[in-house]
């Protein structure tokens, strides 16, 4: 495997790679993986590497992209997916801001955001495109989010969200809806304006509330988008509810997920300790067995499987 030069018009090897290419070591023969020759110069494809997990690894301006690779067919299948810089917040420079790099580690680690003094900046979530990253502004307890424009670094406060417990904010898998936690103790912990709520991305000033089961909180979208899940609250299992935005916005009825999904048991002031993964696994912090030597529980991380096909078997469609 390897990649060549794109050539202009006139014949001569462009300074950027333009193809990814395949060749069998018998036949001779050669297939194109991945290719930007209709695209400009500045695409450019290089580095191309082959997991054993059965992705093809590239990058593309910079950029880190993967796709799925057969290679006894010599054949890619479905799209390429940008590989998205993880951010993190860091005080490597005095202030509490927001710093990304790659997720492997390499590279070095780029400034997203300056906290001014006594606030801290904490990264939610980056959009599907990575041209956006949402993160939340905490000060004096109050949590407000904003939305930063990668490319530019320009910030500004999103959809007028603020809350006393983390908003735990996410773009929907298509990066059209924003779904987040808001929580004002002047209002009481189980009040009915309390809870999760969707916004459209990019704000219209429009937001929608999710039905309320108790206090609510910690949402993340479903890899479809078609359904959040959220926390209830510590002690219950987790609950779901479908999304549907295509006309208008309307929810479907909470249902509790089976008690065989581990859940962080974590309180509406701590940050979510549970995620969904693309293939529908849910990857969750719990507290984990008793630890003999120590007299007391140790933690764990648990990967739950499945567990949709549980629900759909316990809670039939109509």
């Amino acid at each position: 495997m390897f990649t060549l030069g794109s050539r202009s018009p006139a014949g001569t090897i462009n300074e950027l790679p333009g193809r990814i290419v395949v060749q069998s070591l018998d036949s001779g023969h050669r297939d194109t993986l991945v290719s930007t020759e209709n695209a400009v110069a500045a695409d450019g494809v290089s580095d191309a590497q082959y997991l054993p997990s059965g992705q093809l690894v590239f990058a593309i301006s910079g950029s880190l992209y993967g796709i799925a690779f057969d290679p006894k067919a010599r054949k890619t299948r479905g799209d390429r997916v940008q590989i998205q810089p993880g951010a993190f917040q860091s005080d490597r420079e005095g202030d509490r801001g927001i710093f990304w790099q790659r997720a492997d580690g390499t590279g070095i680690a780029e400034r997203l955001t300056t906290a001014p003094k006594d606030v801290e900046h904490i990264p939610e979530s980056i959009s599907p495109d990575g041209k956006h990253l949402l993160y939340a502004e905490r000060k004096n307890q109050v949590y407000q989010l904003h939305v930063l424009s990668i490319n530019d670094k320009k910030s500004t406060a999103f959809g007028n969200v603020k809350s006393n417990i983390p908003t735990g904010a996410a773009f929907s898998p298509n990066g059209r809806w924003v779904v987040y936690a808001s929580t004002s103790r002047e209002l009481g912990l189980y009040s009915r304006d309390n809870g999760i709520f969707i916004q459209p991305f990019p704000a219209t000033g429009d937001r929608f509330q999710l039905p309320k089961v108790r206090i609510d909180y910690h949402p993340a979208w479903t890899p479809d988008g078609n359904s959040v899940i959220f926390v209830a609250s510590s002690p219950e299992p987790f609950a779901q509810v479908d999304v549907h935005t295509q006309q208008g916005v309307t929810f479907g009825k909470p249902v509790a997920l089976p008690q065989t999904v581990s859940r962080p048991g974590l309180l509406n002031g701590d940050f979510r300790g549970f995620d969904i993964v693309r293939d529908g696994r849910i990857v969750s912090l719990t507290a984990g067995d008793l630890d003999p030597g120590r007299g007391r529980e140790q933690p764990e991380i648990r990967v739950v499987q499945n567990w949709l096909q549980e629900l759909k078997a316990r809670v039939p469609a109509q």
